[in-house]
């Protein structure tokens, strides 16, 4: 049984509303932490759907619009390809099985996952303010930058100004002003 994101959102909502548990053995601080994680939980779910809704999910390797082989949720074989450790978590002897059988959902799901590890590492190493954002901000930038890639992201430096100087409707204009 697959749980869709709205319904996910449903359960996390009702679990940040129930404050009756909290009592003499769960306290208030106790509650914040466990909103924020489902929070992040969330966020993350969101993210991965928007993911998918953007680049696809193709669990056969295919070639890309520039003709790069590619396979899962836009995981380019070309230039980043499959670590060895990669292969190891997926229990996948080889590329070349990938070539031939493809993989399953839940592997292009480590690897998205993987992915935009990544991406957001290089996102706050060339930009820390992404960190202090709330996280509907992250993830319009990671989501851009997972698509876009973190150098060519960069060079939005108008709406980069405005994410910088916190001007939001301003940051927000740039992007739509943007030829992505």
């Amino acid at each position: 049984m697959k749980i869709t994101v709205k319904e996910l959102i449903k359960v996390a909502d009702a679990i940040k509303s129930d404050i009756s548990w909290v009592n003499d053995s769960h306290t208030k601080a106790e509650h914040r932490g466990i909103c924020e994680g489902l929070n992040c939980l969330v966020g993350h779910f969101k993210l991965m759907e928007k993911l998918i809704a953007h680049e696809g999910l193709r669990l056969t390797v295919y070639k890309d619009s520039l003709g790069i082989d590619t396979v899962g949720i836009g995981r380019n074989l070309q230039d980043r390809g499959i670590s060895k450790e990669e292969l190891a978590e997926l229990d996948i002897p080889s590329m070349d099985h990938i070539y031939e059988y493809g993989i399953t959902e839940a592997d292009a799901i480590f690897l998205a996952e993987n992915d935009v590890q990544i991406v957001e590492d290089e996102l706050v190493r060339a930009h820390p303010c992404v960190e202090e954002l709330d996280a509907v901000r992250q993830l319009v930038l990671i989501d851009m930058a997972f698509n876009l890639g973190v150098p060519r992201l960069c060079k939005f430096k108008k709406m980069w100004a405005a994410v910088h100087a916190k001007q939001f409707d301003i940051a927000a204009k740039e992007m739509l002003d943007s030829r992505w």
